[in-house]
């Protein structure tokens, strides 16, 4: 697949060469007959389960415990409550150290709620890796590191790639600053990567949890009040609904403005494909859960660990260049 690979070469090769060295160790056998017998892993994700979103991590996971030969266990949070629910996040992690599993993967979203949390189970003797968020965090509470997107490139690389395609006055749907930690490191790369004027609509956690209808609605009153918008981009996946149903009610004018989203779906890569989306910006979930399945193995095993502290996994641009590519690996469910 050919990817546009617009993260910082440094981070990047250092991720590549800590996980090729990783896979080596592991050896072609599956690692767990030859060192011992199976390990454990858990990975505590705080989002409603099933996702499309997290399909992907899910299924990365599991092939590596595969590979592994490990005992692999995903924990998400149940059918119709709220993701990233502060009391649900520490009672999900409670659950995990209680199984007491050779390694832990959290999806660290809320620190003042999971951060205890995760030192209490280092202190117990379980190692820990961040994954799919907790970018920047995992040096401050002792996780291994960090698998996931570079939260801050992503907003970054947004804005830049607006701005190269000539865009004057983007609005950007986000959610409200402090709502959580990826999203504020997206907004502020967003203002890193562009300097024209930027209306910004922020929600809630509450509002962002809203019916498609009533967030597209507020999206097209924000355009109809301003002319001068010529473009729309959203911070993430869970926006981009609301964002494509605001595109279809836009009429004529939706085609002279540049639609963009970070994170990719079904949904989004369908978009991009026929036009309606210029671009999305992929973080590669499958590595997440892949890569932090492996990491937990070779520590646990081996003591082996990546010297960064952040292993990055996107973002990377999604275009009608490359579209093909993405969407025969989406019907794998690699995407």
């Amino acid at each position: 697949m050919k990817h546009s690979n617009l993260r910082t070469g440094v981070r990047t090769a250092a991720a590549i060469t800590a996980v090729a060295a990783l896979a080596t160790a592991c050896g072609s056998s599956g690692g767990a007959a030859a060192g011992g017998p199976r390990l454990k892993i858990v990975y505590v994700r705080d989002v409603p389960q099933p996702a499309p979103f997290d399909a992907p991590i899910v299924k990365g996971y599991q092939a590596a415990g595969k590979a592994l030969g490990d005992d692999v266990v995903f924990q998400g949070a149940p059918a119709n409550t709220k993701a990233s629910d502060p009391a649900q996040e520490k009672r999900l992690l409670q659950n995990a150290v209680a199984e007491k599993p050779d390694c832990m993967i959290v999806t660290f979203d809320t620190p003042s709620a999971q951060g205890p949390e995760v030192e209490k189970a280092i202190g117990a003797g379980i190692p820990v890796v961040f994954a799919n968020a907790g970018y920047q965090e995992a040096e401050k509470y002792g996780a291994l590191t960090y698998i996931g997107s570079d939260e801050t490139a992503q907003g970054r690389t947004g804005g830049q790639e607006l701005a190269r395609r000539g865009v004057k006055h983007p609005l950007v749907v986000t959610l409200a600053p402090g709502s959580l930690p990826l999203t504020d490191q997206r907004n502020d790369g967003f203002k890193q990567g562009f300097s024209g004027k930027t209306d910004w609509l922020y929600m809630s956690l509450r509002e962002a949890s809203g019916t498609t209808a009533s967030i597209a609605g507020t999206i097209e009153a924000k355009l109809a009040r301003d002319p001068s918008i010529d473009a729309v981009f959203t911070t993430g996946v869970v926006f981009a609904p609301a964002v494509l149903a605001a595109r279809d009610a836009t009429g004529a004018r939706a085609d002279k403005l540049t639609w963009a989203t970070i994170d990719t779906s079904a949904q989004i890569l369908g978009a991009v494909k026929d036009g309606k989306l210029a671009f999305a910006l992929d973080q590669q979930q499958y590595l997440q859960g892949y890569w932090a399945a492996l990491v937990c193995h070779q520590y646990v095993r081996y003591g082996l660990k990546p010297a960064d502290p952040v292993m990055a996994t996107g973002p990377f641009l999604v275009t009608r260049d490359n579209i093909a590519g993405y969407q025969k690996a989406a019907a794998e469910g690699i995407h």
